[in-house]
């Protein structure tokens, strides 16, 4: 069985005080449903590449008024990237712990 490769988001969006105050957990959620494949997308597996582009548009349906400047996506905590290979001797893993969200 491939090894868990623990996956990393870091959303960077404009603070807006305007926006529910759930707004941490509305993009959380969006990023783990799109991650599960539980919106009709393909579901983050082995031998995949997840694009750290793919989850602006359901971030942005969860919260309509939210600005995102920047996503990246990795394997360690803080990620750079926009893109993480996952090879065929991993599967990937996400949990709410592993995004950040940073309002600026």
């Amino acid at each position: 069985r491939p090894a868990a490769l623990p996956v990393y988001l870091v959303v960077n969006a404009v603070k807006d005080l305007t926006l529910p105050a759930t707004r941490d957990t509305l993009v959380k959620n969006a990023i783990l449903a799109q991650f599960s494949g539980e919106n009709a997308s393909p579901k983050a597996q082995t031998g995949t590449l997840i694009h750290a582009g793919q989850y602006f548009a359901p971030v942005q349906a969860a919260i309509p008024a939210i600005i995102i400047n920047s996503l990246f996506v990795g394997s360690t905590a803080s990620p750079t990237n926009p893109s993480l290979q996952v090879n065929a001797d991993k599967y990937p893993t996400l949990t709410a712990s592993d995004i950040v969200v940073n309002w600026v």
